[in-house]
């Protein structure tokens, strides 16, 4: 979508015209105000229904902006949307932050008002003002220019506040992502919570994170609003100016009464308009380094149809930093995986076992060292090009909020007589015998257990057809019986490369186990 789209120009031009019409009102009521000093009837009549005219195509085009305003604002919302689902969908894992879905629920609500919707207050500002300036130099040309000279002040003073107002806006954002990440992590730990000794702790830390959410606002509303009391200091100065040089001026017979009140009329179009700049450009400024971060990402074509085969993959002097004190070396270890194999890894908790498959997937960037797939260094592929090779079957398994049938192909073409052979192999076909069984739907009331989410989480990957199935601890929740058969199942695949972490496989049964310390 291009940065501007059509709802933004034709909000432009149902604005040029509210600004034009807005301003003949103004001219108009001068020529009514002297029809009636001069008590010329016809000229009366003739000015007003030309202000029964202007109003009614001011209403009109008023309407017009309101409408193509906020589908605009919309769409914009919708293409920040796309690249933010984009990011999440196409980017390695560690690259987005715990805070993500605050990007997505806070962030870009806060760009459409603050950014896209202060665009097109800007240009409707900018609009009134520059008819305003016209009509009011057209009337009296010393009058206009004290009244411009003031109408400067709300300019400058956004300026003079933006920095302070945007390193605000800034912490609010931020502030306000970590109180989600909080909240997310109450909700989500509910149970844990209430049955430990620490439920006054997690209550008192969310409830200082919404105080300092607070905080933030309360000292940006403090300077937006020292802003505004000099702003409409100028709006007091511009009316005093009028009445007094205007006055002078019809006094002394240079200008009518009606022009006197034409110049009062439009210099509140004039005010208003710079007000609008000031406002718009201060908040544009303050959400325009959000903004960016979003336009940097690029959208390309999904590649639905990447076929992705391998022979082996290698890891070079692989080491990966976890934290500021502890150092992942997988650098000991020969890491090679080839094509058809079967590996079983193991190690004590911590050992990095998981963190070596988010490497290899991916979802994580390694400090030193490289990954190799076929002689082809993993940072040389894009993301959903490495996605191709590996099927990934987490412990706890990613149960949709669907039918079980789409919860197994996620939306994809498959084999139906495949999917019921495994589901047989698994010893599922008593839940669901058929192809129709499978449109019962997984919710929150589910009576699916751990070991039977598993299995299906399983039986997705298998139907993806990808050269290497990962397996992270994705038997534990069944049964020992199960865990065997299963397992037992999946090495008799000879085509299929697999990459175990267990605690409780048969290294024997694996060609090669990988210990890590």
């Amino acid at each position: 979508m291009p940065f501007k789209n059509k709802y933004f120009y034709l909000s432009l031009v149902c604005l040029f015209f509210v600004a034009l019409m807005n301003i003949c009102f103004s001219v108009l009521t001068k020529f009514i105000v002297d029809t009636l000093l001069e008590h010329n009837i016809s000229q009366f009549y003739h000015f007003v229904i030309l202000l029964v005219g202007a109003t009614l195509i001011l209403l009109i085009a008023e309407y017009g902006q309101q409408l193509f305003r906020q589908k605009y604002i919309n769409s914009m919302g919708e293409y920040l949307h796309e690249k933010a689902i984009y990011q999440l969908l196409h980017l390695p894992h560690d690259t987005l932050g715990s805070d993500y879905i605050s990007t997505i629920s806070n962030d870009i609500e806060m760009i459409k008002e603050l950014y896209y919707e202060a665009q097109i207050s800007l240009w409707h500002g900018l609009m009134s003002f520059l008819f305003a300036v016209i009509a009011i130099f057209s009337l009296d040309f010393m009058t206009a220019l004290f009244i411009l000279t003031l109408s400067l002040l709300p300019i400058i003073i956004p300026y003079v506040l933006k920095s302070h107002l945007s390193r605000l806006q800034s912490v609010i954002s931020k502030t306000k992502s970590e109180y989600t990440v909080q909240l997310s992590d109450i909700i989500e730990g509910v149970v844990i919570i209430k049955n430990s000794f620490s439920l006054a702790h997690f209550k008192e830390k969310l409830f200082k994170k919404y105080h300092a959410i607070s905080q933030d606002i309360d000292a940006k509303t403090r300077i937006g609003s020292m802003g505004n009391v000099l702003i409409g200091f100028s709006f007091y100065a511009t009316t005093i100016m009028i009445l007094w040089i205007g006055g002078y001026q019809v006094l002394s017979g240079a200008i009518t009464v009606g022009t006197i009140v034409a110049i009062y009329s439009i210099s509140t179009e004039l005010v208003h308009p710079i007000n609008l700049i000031a406002s718009s450009l201060s908040d544009i400024k303050s959400s325009q380094d959000i903004q960016q971060t979003f336009l940097k990402t690029e959208i390309y074509e999904d590649n639905l149809n990447i076929q992705s085969d391998f022979h082996h993959i290698i890891c070079h002097d692989l080491q990966y930093q976890l934290n500021d004190t502890k150092l992942l070396d997988f650098s000991k270890q020969i890491l090679q995986f080839d094509k058809g194999k079967h590996y079983l890894i193991t190690g004590k908790n911590g050992s990095g076992k998981t963190t070596l498959i988010e490497l290899l997937t991916k979802n994580k960037e390694y400090t030193q060292g490289d990954i190799l797939i076929d002689n082809i260094s993993i940072q040389n592929m894009s993301y959903q090009k490495v996605q191709s090779f590996f099927a990934y079957v987490p412990q706890k398994p990613m149960m949709f909020h669907d039918t079980i049938l789409h919860n197994i192909t996620l939306y994809q073409c498959y084999d139906s007589e495949y999917v019921l052979s495994l589901l047989d192999i698994f010893r599922l076909k008593d839940r669901f015998p058929t192809l129709d069984s499978l449109d019962e739907r997984f919710d929150q009331k589910s009576t699916l257990s751990g070991g039977q989410q598993q299995k299906i989480a399983l039986i997705r990957a298998l139907c993806q057809k990808k050269p290497i199935l990962i397996l992270d601890e994705s038997l534990s929740a069944m049964d020992e019986q199960s865990s065997k058969e299963i397992e037992q199942y999946l090495l008799s695949l000879s085509h299929q490369t697999i990459i175990h972490i267990s605690h409780r496989s048969q290294p024997e049964q694996y060609d090669n186990c990988i210990h890590l310390y």
